[in-house]
This record gives C-alpha cells, sequence and structure tokens, in this order.
C-alpha cells in the first residue's frame, strides 16, 4: 500500500480548502469557462473542496500570488520538471483526510506530458498499473502522477489517482454532480474568475447526517482576510459555499454565495448579515487603526442578497486588507 507523505497531503489540503484565497487580473480574450468546466470533471465526489485557479494569470500579480501559495505551487511544478509559465491553469482537490485521502492537482498547460513522464522515470519514478491504466509512483514519498492527455497531468496521492479515474468514467461520481454545486455553479459558471474556491459537503455525507456543512473558523483564518473571515463566519453552518475575488485598481470585488440547509436558514443569515452591516460590526466604535477602518469600509460596501435557500454577498476589499501574520 502506497502512502503519500504527510507533508505534501499537508500542503495540497491547505491549498484544497483555501477557500477564499484569491484573485486576478482580468482575463485575456483567449480564456474560456469551458477550460476550467474540464478540469473540474475530473474531481471526485469525495472532495470537501476545490481551488480552481487561471495560474497564467494570477502568476503575473505577486500578491495574487501569495494568496493562493503560488511558491509552494511553483516547487510542486519543479520537482516533476515543469517550469511555471508552461501551466495555464490547475485545480487542487481535498477531502481533508490524512495521508490515504483523496488529495490532488490536476494541471493544464502547454507542456508535454510524454516528456514529463520519460525524465520522471530517468529519475527513479516508478511505472506501476493502478485499474488498467499507467500511473507513475515517487519511491521517496509515494506521490502519484498521471497523464489525461498530452497536455494535462495530475499529481496526488494513489486514493486520489483512483478516484479521479472513476469520476472521468461516471459524472456521479464526481464533484460536479454534488447538488451544492449544481445550485452554487449557475453564479459563477459565466464569470470569468482567475481564481475560483468552492467547497461543499460530500453529497453521502449529508445523506447520512441530515445536517449541513459548517464552513469552519479553522478554513476562514486560512484566508488570511480579517473583514472577510469574519462575516464568513457569520453564515456558519451551509451546504455549500462558492467565493471568488477580482481585481480592481487596489481593491478585490468579493462574491460569495453560500447554499443554506433551508429557505428559513437563508432568511435567518440575510437578515443577520444585514443587521450586521448597519450596526457597523465589524470594527470597534471610534477605533483609529488602518485594519479596523479598512473592515469599516468593507462592510459599508456590503451587499445582500436571497433567493430561496441562497445567501449571497458583494463587497470591495481594500489592496492590504489580509490580516497580520498571513
Amino acid at each position: 500500500m502506497i502512502s503519500a507523505s504527510p507533508s505534501r497531503v499537508k500542503l495540497l489540503n491547505r491549498l484544497a480548502i483555501f477557500v477564499c484565497c484569491a484573485l486576478m487580473l482580468q482575463l485575456s480574450a483567449c480564456t474560456r469557462s469551458s477550460d476550467r468546466s474540464a478540469l473540474l470533471t475530473y474531481v471526485p465526489a469525495s472532495s470537501f473542496a476545490v481551488l480552481a485557479v487561471k495560474w497564467h494569470s494570477v502568476m503575473k500579480d505577486q500578491e495574487l500570488k501569495r494568496m493562493v501559495k503560488g511558491n509552494e505551487i511553483e516547487k510542486l511544478f519543479e520537482e516533476i520538471g515543469v517550469t511555471s509559465d508552461e501551466v495555464t491553469e490547475f485545480v487542487v482537490f481535498g477531502d481533508l483526510q490524512s495521508s490515504a485521502g483523496s488529495t490532488g492537482l490536476i494541471a493544464k498547460g502547454s507542456f508535454n506530458s510524454k516528456d514529463i513522464v520519460n525524465s520522471l522515470k530517468k529519475r527513479g519514478w516508478e511505472e506501476q498499473d493502478l485499474e488498467g491504466k499507467r500511473i507513475y509512483v515517487n519511491p521517496r514519498d509515494g506521490s502519484c502522477l498521471t497523464t489525461f492527455d498530452a497536455k494535462s497531468f495530475m499529481l496526488g496521492t494513489q486514493s486520489g489517482v483512483r478516484a479521479t479515474f472513476a469520476a472521468r468514467a461516471e459524472p456521479k461520481l464526481g464533484f460536479i454532480s454534488n447538488p451544492a454545486y449544481k445550485t452554487l455553479s449557475v453564479r459563477f459558471e459565466r464569470k470569468q474568475y482567475p481564481i475560483l474556491m468552492i467547497a461543499a459537503l460530500p453529497q453521502a455525507s449529508q445523506d447520512m447526517a441530515s445536517a449541513a456543512l459548517k464552513i469552519s473558523s479553522t478554513v476562514m483564518d486560512l484566508a488570511g482576510w480579517g473583514p472577510l473571515g469574519e462575516l464568513l463566519n457569520k453564515i456558519g453552518y451551509a451546504k455549500g459555499l462558492s467565493c471568488g475575488i477580482s481585481r480592481a485598481n487596489d481593491s478585490f470585488p468579493v462574491e460569495v454565495s453560500a447554499v443554506m440547509k433551508d429557505e428559513d436558514s437563508a432568511k435567518f443569515v440575510a437578515g443577520a448579515l444585514g443587521l450586521l452591516k448597519s450596526l457597523g460590526g465589524l470594527a470597534p466604535p471610534n477605533s483609529n487603526s488602518r485594519r479596523d477602518i479598512e473592515a469599516a469600509r468593507t462592510l459599508k460596501s456590503l451587499s445582500i442578497e436571497r433567493s430561496g435557500e441562497v445567501v449571497s454577498m458583494r463587497m470591495l476589499m481594500p489592496k492590504g486588507g489580509r490580516s497580520q501574520g498571513s
């Protein structure tokens, strides 16, 4: 039984739940939303969260690159012999399990996957058979790589690779079959977010527990955005959540949608967020600190909408709005 290194799994899981971390300059004319959709069809249904990145845009902006741990991503690329500018986009997924969980990074670009495989084999990666398909295993840490075509590859745990094979073969075993994802996707599928984060509790868990997913404060803290994290914590329990952040000069327009467990819950959350805005609840009164002033400005820009069980928010985060130490 091959197990991936805890450090690699930890990195991929951190990236996969990097919920509101994000985004970027306007896309070039050649960027198509269908490219993202194609990569998302590879993601297994067991995934808790997915981070989709238009890397060819994000890598050009150092602040946004830092938000998605771009330097760590580049190290992963370097380990398998891929240069950063050869990657156009990637998705990272994870199920928040231990090193035996389904975790992976799927990338698409201008590289030649055959060249990647040949290079890895020369460096000692072992070719193995997994359910009739070829994978390549790093003997040092058990991480696996497989290719889907000449311009795409996946790097992750063996269970992640296996789950990806299953998702490609049977759509109902994919993340995009999750009802929460389907509800959220109509709100972002036509929008060109260079980075998009989607978190959703696997449907099997929803059915067994008959309970909604709590988007935990731990996940929000990873984003490193004080006001945004505090607002998201007000949402609390949800079946799923999506977040996109765009660059507009020195600010970051943020769009968040949350699928609540029912319409009453959505009404309660929308009301609570509206009350928070009216009371100026993110900043102490008479505070002169930069962080509190920025939090108040963010709150002032907040708009809230509700449609059935879905609550949507829009706001403007200022440049440099990340909390200290992030």
